[in-house]
């Protein structure tokens, strides 16, 4: 079983590359100097090698490379030279990047000790999500606030602690009749009115709801309905994710794959999950698993969702992206954010 992240959000994620300076030469002349690309201060002592970048309409840019140790890494910067995502091909983020990146409140926060690996980072917003791997060497997600608190947790099929699961659970939710259900939690998403979780059932059959903090159930689904990479960044948090940046958009649009040398390694960042038969698109449309599309926007940093409507093969959703802005989503008939536009 496979779960998007946290996140994407919710959003598990550009500085301009090169951008012309006028320079006087005389009273009565000027002109602009050549473009010069200057790489963001954060990136400065990577060594990176093979360096790429990409900037697109919306001011994000993008930077991929390899480090020293042969590590292939790929950034992802708006327009104010934030960072939004990193993630790191078989290699881990380094010191230096997390130290910059990482807000000292999460830094030392009890869950950030979790993960003795960190492979990819995303910011969105007011969360971040962080991917790697716990001290068995089980794949594990993490989604904090900017407090430092845990709002979402995701597994590889492994069981969240029940520490954690009470952490993140209030205990109307924790004692409905659904949530005991669950013979495993890999999955736990929380924000200010609303908690999903997904797991299995004690015969091994995927499982995933959404309550409101009273612990009135709003969603349920039960099955393997081919999600797609359904972790919290992702993503993705994706994941989809803010699918990854995909989540979110890459620097041309929200869902648009990247392409370049580095495609083979994180591909679509904006996967969605895919569809089933339990969605709730009539007729002779393909269905959609609306469960499934609302974890993986709220993972990705979606909020205040609307009501989904049919839009040609797929759909479209009033929301609010993870900078706050209100937006239409135009979704694809998988589920995966294809644009985003202001409302």
């Amino acid at each position: 079983m496979t779960l998007s992240k946290l996140a994407s959000s919710a959003a598990l994620i550009a500085l301009v590359a090169g951008a012309p300076m006028l320079t006087m030469v005389s009273a009565a002349q000027a002109q602009d100097t050549p473009a010069a690309e200057q790489m963001p201060d954060l990136l400065q002592g990577l060594d990176l090698q093979d360096l790429e970048t990409d900037m697109g309409r919306d001011g994000r840019t993008r930077y991929e490379g390899e480090m020293a140790d042969g590590t292939e890494i790929e950034a992802l910067f708006d327009r104010d030279g934030t960072l939004m995502m990193f993630e790191a091909d078989d290699g881990v983020v380094p010191a230096t990047v997390l130290d910059a990146a990482v807000p000292a409140e999460i830094r030392n926060a009890e869950a950030f000790d979790l993960l003795t690996r960190i492979e990819d980072l995303h910011s969105r917003g007011d969360m971040l999500g962080l991917k790697g791997e716990d001290k068995d060497g089980e794949e594990l997600h993490l989604m904090f606030d900017l407090t430092g608190k845990l709002t979402g947790i995701a597994t590889d099929d492994t069981a969240v602690p029940q520490d954690i699961v009470a952490t993140l659970l209030p205990q109307t939710v924790r004692d409905s009749d659904i949530a005991a259900q669950f013979a495993v939690i890999d999955h736990v998403m929380s924000d200010s009115d609303r908690v999903m979780i997904g797991g299995e059932d004690a015969d091994g059959e995927d499982l995933r709801a959404q309550f409101d903090m009273d612990g009135n159930l709003l969603r349920f689904g039960r099955g393997d309905d081919d999600r797609g990479d359904h972790r919290m960044h992702g993503d993705r948090m994706g994941r989809g994710g803010h699918g990854g940046p995909g989540e979110h958009g890459g620097p041309e649009k929200h869902g648009e794959k990247h392409g370049g040398k580095h495609e083979g390694k994180h591909g679509d960042h904006a996967r969605g999950p895919r569809h089933d038969d339990r969605g709730m698109m009539k007729g002779d449309e393909a269905p959609m698993d609306m469960d499934a599309v609302t974890t993986s926007l709220t993972e990705a940093g979606y909020t205040d969702l609307g009501k989904f409507r049919r839009k040609g093969p797929g759909a479209a959703v009033s929301a609010t992206n993870p900078d706050g802005e209100e937006v239409m989503l135009q979704l694809s008939p998988e589920g995966e954010v294809m644009r985003e536009t202001a409302r």
